[in-house]
């Protein structure tokens, strides 16, 4: 609509700002993450749940199953955001827990049903800690960013020496450049989603781990 209403001279050099689509990309693969995350959070209030119902000889694991989710939120979800992120699992806590319910003696079937949905569970709780560590690999090259960056100068400088010298033109091509700038800020964030300003939410892993406090007292 705002293009219609200007000049016929200012319509003939272009659609204007550049769309990066790889910023879509990069949020759809943000949303992947906060599903992984939940589902995680998820099994481990149902493992939790499922040592509950086993009986009170559970107290070891349960208490493993807590150390080893509070140590995985302080290595992934550092307190500040520039902190160093640890995505690869604490083999030593984890293994703490599968060994507490390996040890578990059932004394009848329901109990042995209980043993197996807790050894399954923590074993699907290790694919997902493996397959977030894999994702969030960095897959930005700084060569691509470098030549993307110096083409978008390019780019910018041309559309700076064929317009009109306006107030219309230049307002143009500073929100064209901002959005660019925006857009490329996006990127590089969502290419790192648990460090830096805009992150993958640590809420729903501390809800659980609150919960599962919660239920040991």
């Amino acid at each position: 609509m705002v293009r219609k209403r200007l000049p016929g001279r200012w319509r003939d050099y272009g659609d204007g700002p550049l769309a990066i689509g790889k910023t879509g990309l990069y949020a759809s693969s943000c949303r992947l993450f906060i599903g992984e995350v939940m589902q995680m959070a998820a099994k481990v209030a149902l493992l939790d749940r499922v040592l509950a119902l086993y009986g009170p000889e559970t107290g070891d694991a349960r208490h493993a199953l807590r150390d080893a989710i509070a140590d995985g939120i302080r290595r992934t979800w550092p307190a500040k955001p520039s902190g160093r992120v640890r995505l690869d699992p604490n083999e030593e806590l984890g293994d703490a827990v599968y060994v507490a319910i390996h040890r578990l003696t059932p004394h009848d079937d329901a109990q042995r049903a209980l043993k197996t949905e807790a050894a399954t569970l923590m074993v699907q709780l290790g694919e997902l800690r493996s397959l977030l560590r894999a994702q969030a690999v960095p897959s930005v090259s700084k060569p691509l960013m470098i030549a993307l960056v110096s083409w978008l100068v390019v780019i910018f400088l041309g559309f700076s020496l064929v317009v009109p010298a306006n107030a219309t033109s230049t307002l143009a091509l500073v929100a064209g450049a901002f959005s660019v700038a925006c857009a490329m800020f996006l990127i590089l964030e969502l290419d790192h989603p648990f460090a830096g300003v805009l992150r993958i939410p640590s809420d729903p892993m501390i809800n659980t781990l609150n919960h599962l406090a919660k239920e040991a007292t």
